[in-house]
């Protein structure tokens, strides 16, 4: 739709220094205020990191939700960047928002790129800088998740996904992060000058001296120098060994009943879901790809002897390599990271039917694999659960219950009135706090619980930060 139109239907704008908002005009004055700061923070940011003093304001919708995005401007789920109107699109939630610091660097770097687009040549560069611009992914470093995928046999020919035909091919973690590894490199050995000038020519030999090949082994030749800590070795052996939709069977068809299925969840209609991906793991070749998703939806339609068991078929075709160490070059058999999150429902069944020694197993199992931040946190607040039995059964029921979801606030709280110098309880308030927009009380909540104490290092990062 015209753009003059979105601005009616959203209903709300504000002009501040660098970012002009538009947004629902429902959103309070807080919310407005706060995603003004959080816009107006990552554009000083991204325009220091890109060494542009000339950016001009960037328009900045944010709509209420998938749907009127959708209807709005064609894109639901996607965040967009429409690099050419130097504008972006977003889903609205509680700042700050993660996303905001990547697309705005599309923007930003848009009068860098070809004339009238505003994105580069090479696809490849236009992710790769907005992946080199977030520094960090989760804990470590945006080059060492790079080096690890390398040390593990999952680093992609940079030469071969430069164009969308190959980029899009991979799975995107893969392509993004071995592109944003490579633009990091770039800017780090070279300077941000030679990033902006290849950025609309594509010309590599012009502006380097060699051609792209030679630039990208020189670089994979640096990531042996790099330090890779185990854990990120074995996260990278676990989380690239999946393929992306495009490297399945019919890929096409797939991806349509994904999408039913996803927008049946969505509206609670758990079993029509369950259905849709079952034909998706038949059609895509019966593996685990859609199955975790099967396993998902099963749980929350409380058939828990079908979630078992549908989990326990992942476990047994993927988990071959579960608990093994994964040293340098070494690749393993099977997506662990599929078997991984069957056993954390595994544990979740055992744990609603009060077999306590079996859920303890299982999610004690989650956490040696050490594979997913989330998953280390609600199982390490499962097993502090099992070992606090006067707020076990509360904690359980908020965690784990679909039955219970109405009811979780009470349950929280009637577990802190039972345990009130518990900082895992703190913690837990804190992130629904936060969830709902009560900053300032959830920072309070979290300062709390780093007072009082939290059991592991996942949860005391996640609570910090």
């Amino acid at each position: 739709m015209r753009r003059g139109r979105i601005e009616k239907e959203l209903g709300g704008k504000v002009i501040g220094r660098n970012i002009v908002l538009h947004h629902a005009e429902d959103l309070t004055a807080r919310e407005r205020r706060l995603l003004l700061l959080d816009a107006e923070f990552r554009f000083d940011q991204q325009a220091r990191f890109l060494g542009r003093s000339d950016a001009r304001p960037v328009h900045a919708f944010f709509y209420r939700g998938e749907r009127e995005k959708k209807k709005l401007m064609g894109a639901g789920q996607t965040q967009y960047a429409d690099i050419a109107n130097h504008e972006m699109h977003m889903n609205y939630e509680s700042p700050p928002i993660p996303v905001l610091k990547h697309e705005i660097v599309h923007v930003l770097s848009g009068p860098w790129g070809m004339s009238g687009l505003g994105f580069s040549k090479v696809l490849g560069i236009t992710e790769g800088l907005a992946v080199a611009s977030e520094i960090w992914r989760d804990e470590d470093a945006i080059p060492y998740w790079a080096a690890a995928m390398k040390a593990v046999g999952r680093l992609p020919d940079l030469a071969a996904i430069s164009g969308p035909t190959g980029f899009w091919r991979l799975s995107g973690s893969r392509s993004y992060l071995a592109w944003g590894g490579f633009i990091t490199w770039l800017i780090e050995n070279y300077s941000m000058d030679h990033v902006r000038r290849v950025y609309g020519s594509a010309d590599w030999d012009g502006i380097f001296g060699q051609d792209l090949p030679g630039l990208v082994a020189a670089w994979e030749k640096s990531l042996d120098e790099l330090d890779v800590p185990p854990r990120l070795l074995r996260t990278a052996a676990y989380k690239y060994f999946r393929k992306s939709l495009f490297e399945s069977k019919n890929a096409r068809s797939v991806g349509r009943l994904t999408d039913d299925a996803e927008r049946a969840a969505r509206r609670g209609r758990y079993l029509l879901s369950g259905r849709e991906y079952a034909r998706a793991v038949d059609l895509s070749g019966g593996g685990s790809r859609y199955r975790d998703d099967l396993v998902d939806v099963l749980f929350a339609a409380r058939r828990y002897d079908d979630a078992w068991n549908e989990a326990q078929k992942i476990v047994d075709m993927e988990g071959r390599d579960l608990g093994k160490e994964i040293g340098p070059g070494e690749v393993v058999r099977g997506d662990l990271a599929a078997a991984v999150r069957a056993l954390a429902t595994q544990a979740a069944v055992a744990w609603l039917r009060g077999d306590h020694l079996g859920a303890r197993l299982l999610y004690q199992r989650v956490l040696d694999a050490d594979v997913f931040w989330s998953l280390n946190r609600e199982s390490a607040v499962a097993l502090y659960a099992l070992d606090h039995p006067e707020i076990e059964p509360d904690l359980r029921r908020y965690m784990v219950d679909p039955d219970a979801r109405p009811a979780a606030e009470f349950l929280l709280h009637r577990a802190i009135e039972k345990m009130p110098d518990s900082g895992v309880l703190h913690y837990l308030l804190g992130r629904r706090l936060s969830v709902a927009r009560l900053v300032d009380d959830a920072a309070a909540e979290f300062s709390l619980a780093i007072d009082l104490g939290l059991p592991t290092y996942d949860l005391r990062v996640k609570n910090f930060f």
